[in-house]
């Protein structure tokens, strides 16, 4: 089992990380508050891997990661990068789920439309949609858009 010590000053922010490294069978074996005796802490509780926060890394925790690297080396972790992949892909999800509900969203309007007008079931006026859209080689949200905004001028 590798031992991990996590560097970061905001214990809250730390502790999703420190579970999942828990969770995933790391044993996280020490939480440091400030980097100010990093090296002193590394030498003591020899770590195999060393977390450290560092979204503006200073002076010190740069000076503190190059001696330890040269004394006694650890693989430094930059979970920032780490948790910001995560959020980035997240939030890419997020945006396509969106997306869709407002397609899906659309293409019941129009199909509520057609039921209405035409007084077809909704079977039928799914299948008038699709039929139409592919005729005009056209996704089925983007012509039951063109349906919804021809119906609001005619309406209007």
């Amino acid at each position: 089992m590798l031992k991990v010590m996590i560097v970061d000053n905001e214990i809250k922010r730390s502790k999703p990380l420190k579970q999942s490294l828990i969770d995933n069978g790391f044993e996280v074996i020490a939480h440091v508050e400030n980097d100010m005796h990093l090296q002193s802490k590394c030498f003591e509780l020899k770590p195999d891997i060393v977390i450290i926060d560092t979204d503006s890394p200073n002076r010190d925790t740069l000076e503190n990661i190059c001696v330890m690297s040269m004394h006694d080396p650890r693989p430094v972790i930059d979970a920032a990068i780490a948790r910001f992949e995560e959020f980035k892909s997240l939030r890419s999800e997020l945006t396509l789920a969106k997306s869709k509900l407002d397609e899906r969203k659309i293409v019941e309007r129009a199909k509520g439309l057609l039921m209405k007008q035409r007084g077809l079931d909704e079977e039928d006026a799914y299948e008038m949609l699709r039929s139409m859209a592919m005729k005009k080689n056209m996704k089925l949200a983007d012509l039951s858009h063109q349906l919804m905004e021809a119906a609001s001028m005619l309406i209007a």
